[in-house]
C-alpha cells in the first residue's frame, strides 16, 4: 500500500513498515477513505467517481472492467462506502463465508434454509448469497421489504430447517409465530447484518425454543466472527483479517 498508494506513503511516512508493529501504524476510518479514495487504492483504473456510475446501473453479477467486485455498505453510520475486492480478494472472502457457514451449521445437516437479507446487488449479503448457493441446502431468498402477510404463507409451504437474516426481518416472524399466525418449526436462527441483542435471543427462542447464532461480517472483510452452536463463543477468522481492538481516540486496548 505505501509503495502504491499516495495516501498511504503519506500516512506511513517515517515508519519502519519491515518492523513496526501494528499499533504503530495510524488507523484509517471510513470518512479517510472515503475522502481521499482515488489516493488511497493501489490500482489507478479505480477511480470513485468511475465506480459510483458503475454501482448505478450494474447488474448483480457484473464486474467493473472485467476484473473488479464493486460493493456498497449500508450507510448505518451515516455515510456509505465504496469497497472493491479483487479476484484473488473475492475468493478468499466466498472462502471463508463457506468455511463460516460450516462453523453455523455444526455437525448436524439442514436441508432447507430461508435468507432474509438484501438482494440488492451491490450489497455483500446479496452477492455472497448469489456466489455460495450451491444447490445444497435448498434455499428460499425472501427480500426484507416485501410485507409480512406476502412472507408468512410462502415460508409455511418452504417449511425452513434455518432462518437466515437480519434481526428486524425475523422478529415479526418470531411474533407472528407466537401470535399463532404462522407455524414454522426452524432449529436454528442465524442473526447477520445487525446486531443480535438479547431481545431477539429471547423472542427467538420464546417462538421456536431453538438455538440463536449471530453471524458478524461486513462489507469490508467478509465473514469476520462466527459464533458456534453449543455456547462455545466466536471464532475470530483471524487468517482473513488482522484485527486489532482499539479506543474511541484509536488508541490500541487489551
Amino acid at each position: 500500500a505505501a509503495e502504491r498508494a499516495p495516501y498511504y506513503r503519506e500516512l506511513y511516512r517515517g515508519i519502519d513498515l519491515e518492523r513496526a508493529p501494528l499499533r504503530d501504524l495510524p488507523p484509517v476510518d471510513k470518512a479517510q477513505l472515503m475522502d481521499r479514495f482515488d489516493e488511497a487504492v493501489t490500482d489507478p483504473a479505480l477511480r470513485l467517481a468511475d465506480l459510483e456510475a458503475f454501482l448505478r446501473t450494474a447488474s448483480a453479477d457484473a464486474t467493473f472492467r472485467g476484473r473488479f467486485r464493486v460493493l456498497l455498505t449500508s450507510g448505518s453510520t451515516g455515510r456509505r462506502g465504496v469497497i472493491v475486492y479483487g479476484h484473488e480478494e473475492w475468493i478468499a472472502t466466498l472462502a471463508a463465508s463457506l468455511r463460516g457457514n460450516q462453523i453455523l451449521m455444526g455437525d448436524r445437516p439442514f436441508q432447507s434454509l430461508a435468507t432474509l437479507t438484501s438482494t440488492h446487488p451491490s450489497y455483500i449479503s446479496g452477492r455472497l448469497l448469489r456466489a455460495t448457493d450451491l444447490g445444497f441446502p435448498r434455499r428460499l431468498t425472501v427480500d426484507p421489504e416485501e410485507p409480512l402477510e406476502d412472507v408468512l404463507p410462502r415460508l409455511e409451504r418452504f417449511r425452513p430447517q434455518v432462518l437466515f437474516g437480519y434481526p428486524s426481518v425475523i422478529a415479526p416472524i418470531a411474533q407472528a409465530q407466537t401470535d399463532g399466525r404462522v407455524r414454522l418449526r426452524p432449529g436454528r436462527v442465524i442473526g447477520a447484518g445487525e446486531a443480535v441483542t438479547p431481545a431477539f435471543r429471547e423472542a427467538v427462542r420464546a417462538a421456536w425454543a431453538c438455538e440463536v447464532l449471530d453471524l458478524y461480517a461486513t462489507t469490508e472483510t467478509g465473514a469476520l466472527a462466527v459464533e458456534s452452536p453449543g455456547g462455545r463463543g466466536r471464532y475470530l477468522l483471524e487468517d482473513t483479517t488482522l484485527v486489532e481492538v482499539v479506543d474511541a481516540q484509536g488508541r490500541p486496548v487489551p
